[in-house]
């Protein structure tokens, strides 16, 4: 299997938002971090069927029983989805004394989109400890991609090739146009994405209905984030999972001079 990576800086951070519930009931308790379906991003551009045409010497209809084989290969993708940052990255969010707009966890539309109106949590990762994770828990799984996205408006070229298919068989064929096309499938968004500097964990799952594929996060988890609006409730769930973890938790705030406070200083 190969695994495909981009030279990272060790002290690199990456956030993930998501729900109280999900983090609490699942992620945390298990410290296992779930790769979803790339059909359920909220972008049908990158899983919508591609009708962009074939490529042929002959003159002779393509196999579209072959082409539907491809189709459901290359949604076989799974993916991790982070936020990443755009300068250096802080382990201790109160040492900010603002939020730059490349602060990870100071994301407002992250936060209304993605954790629950600033009810969630925001998970802070070390970018090299997780990829370093990714790798080995799926590396019997198939091929791995830890990159950024890259944003774009021009529609890819990605017509299949009739007389490749006749040459190498389906099997062999399908395998190598996801290969060829993963970057563009995976990892290439619309420009109105542009705002998420995402960071993705892709793997092209080789299993046809295979387990979930889960990456363990235990030691790459740096902090916490609770929202703005995180619910009180939560909060003796959160002291629990500290102290369990020993991992510190902060909330964001929107009042004056102070955006970020450590929970139980």
């Amino acid at each position: 299997m190969t695994t495909m990576d981009a030279p990272d800086r060790d002290s690199e951070l990456v956030f993930h938002y998501t729900r109280a519930a999900t983090a609490l009931e699942h992620i945390l308790e298990t410290m296992m971090l779930r790769l979803n379906s790339i059909s359920d991003t909220n972008d049908p551009w990158e899983s919508r069927r591609e009708l962009t045409g074939f490529s042929a010497r002959r003159r002779e209809l393509p196999d579209f029983a072959a082409w539907d084989e491809i189709d459901r290969h290359v949604k076989r993708a799974r993916v991790a989805c982070f936020c990443r940052e755009d300068g250096p990255a802080s382990r201790d969010p109160t040492a900010l004394d603002f939020p730059l707009p490349w602060v990870g966890w100071a994301r407002d539309r992250m936060w209304a989109q993605y954790a629950d109106g600033h009810r969630g949590l925001c998970l802070a990762f070390d970018r090299r400890m997780l990829i370093d994770s990714f790798n080995k828990a799926l590396a019997s799984r198939g091929e791995r991609l830890a990159e950024n996205v890259t944003y774009s408006d021009d529609t890819p070229s990605l017509s299949y090739d009739n007389d490749r298919l006749r040459e190498v068989g389906t099997e062999a064929y399908k395998a190598e146009y996801r290969r060829k096309h993963a970057h563009v499938r995976y990892l290439r968004k619309r420009k109105d994405w542009e705002g998420e500097r995402e960071f993705r964990l892709v793997l092209l799952d080789d299993l046809d209905a295979g387990p979930d594929a889960h990456v363990p996060i235990d030691g790459a988890l740096v902090y916490l984030m609770m929202g703005d609006r995180f619910p009180r409730g939560y909060l003796p769930c959160i002291d629990a999972v500290t102290r369990r973890l020993g991992v510190p938790a902060y909330q964001l705030m929107y009042s004056g001079d102070v955006y970020a406070r450590q929970h139980g200083a």
